[in-house]
């Protein structure tokens, strides 16, 4: 990243922008071609008119060893550090950028052209994209089709399915006997990787959170094989991630630094976006303090009754008690419970016509799934009781 410093006789100085180009250097002009390390440092990122500094922590292999080990030992490293610490449900979406070249040779699509259609692939609807790569980027019909083909299938991500571990080892079976692939020599090698990836990923025990995604492009033009993104908030469903790593095999960084002999060297690695981790992980503890406060949430069976929710919780309110209201929009998101489980909230009283009819409440103890019939006046009453053992309990 050039920045605009100038020292040592008006030479432009640099803020590094990754801490992986600045390790192949350190081993090339040393000549170390095996190496097994971590680091953690900042790195500088230019945001429109500003530079941004973030924290990042780095896992890198160099050295000639067993294929695909090094990649599957990467894959698990991620997967006990995200589960350790505990941030929510996550996703490993795997491609290979060999895949990506291969297809660009036999369709006749520019590399940059398709990356940048297939970044779109999980955002826009397809005839969209379709539309635009036919009318304003002058790909071929003939092309797009081939596009359609291959990355709107079942078995990645890029489909828009649930699809799973085992639908992308399917996938990439088929691929390998794809008459149109198996003509290109690189494809063909990224599919054999990727085959012999998921071949081990099992015996590592993390195949239930790794998924093919050919829709995945590499972000950084070093990459030359396995490329991997890891997503939190992701995992089978269509919610929006939020992404905290990715890496990839870059065997020819080496070479390209190495001002002595230039010869290739096998090398895999990832960054975790150690930033983004924490702030996640502040806000779920924030989040947690302010819920843990509530008391009561108030619910209805049905959703036209939402002054008469309205109506309960000043009611507990009037009388010193903690109470929620959930609204209409977060009905449609998620049910009552799910949402008091979530938030920590211990008690749910539920309202409805029929509740309304006879002057009762149903009140819902969360943590044991006990579901209490009161009458409305005994309401109050009992969720200061029960709350006066839980406290009496803790004291």
């Amino acid at each position: 990243m050039r920045c605009e410093l100038k020292q040592d006789g008006n030479r432009p100085q640099s803020l590094r922008d990754d801490l992986t180009v600045p390790l192949m250097n350190y081993l090339a002009t040393r000549n170390n071609r095996n190496c097994c390390c971590y680091q953690l440092g900042k790195v500088f990122r230019r945001d429109k008119t500003k530079v941004k500094e973030l924290y990042m922590c780095d896992f890198d292999i160099v050295g000639n060893y067993d294929r695909m080990i090094p990649d599957a030992e990467c894959l698990t490293i991620i997967h006990g550090i995200l589960k350790e610490l505990q941030i929510g449900e996550f996703l490993i979406k795997v491609n290979d950028k060999r895949i990506l070249d291969g297809f660009s040779a036999i369709s006749g699509v520019p590399a940059d052209a398709l990356h940048e259609v297939l970044g779109k692939l999980d955002k826009v609807a397809w005839a969209e994209v379709r539309n635009k790569m036919v009318n304003e980027k002058g790909i071929s019909p003939k092309a797009v089709d081939l596009i359609e083909k291959y990355f709107c299938q079942s078995g990645t991500r890029s489909a828009g399915d649930r699809s799973t571990f085992e639908e992308g080892k399917d996938l990439i079976k088929k691929l390998l006997q794809d008459p149109q692939l198996s003509q290109n020599e690189e494809a063909m090698a990224g599919l054999s990787d990727l085959k012999l990836l998921f071949e081990y990923l099992p015996f590592f025990g993390i195949k239930n959170k790794v998924v093919l995604d050919l829709s995945l492009v590499p972000w950084l033009k070093f990459y030359t094989g396995i490329i991997y993104r890891v997503s939190v908030g992701h995992t089978t469903s269509d919610l929006l991630p939020w992404e905290v790593a990715r890496g990839g095999r870059y065997d020819e960084l080496y070479k390209e630094l190495c001002p002595v002999e230039k010869k290739s060297v096998p090398c895999v690695g990832f960054t975790i976006n150690i930033q983004e981790i924490t702030s996640h992980i502040l806000k779920q503890k924030e989040e947690m303090v302010q819920t843990k406060k509530m008391q009561v949430l108030v619910a209805s069976k049905e959703e036209n009754l939402l002054q008469e929710r309205i109506r309960l919780a000043s009611e507990l309110w009037s009388s010193g008690i903690k109470a929620q209201l959930l609204w209409e929009r977060d009905l449609k998101e998620e049910t009552p419970l799910q949402y008091c489980r979530k938030k920590g909230i211990p008690h749910l009283a539920v309202i409805g016509e029929e509740q309304l009819k006879e002057a009762t409440v149903e009140l819902h103890i969360v943590d044991t799934q006990e579901k209490v019939d009161l009458l409305r006046g005994d309401l109050v009453k009992e969720i200061q009781r029960r709350i006066s053992s839980v406290e009496e309990l803790n004291s």
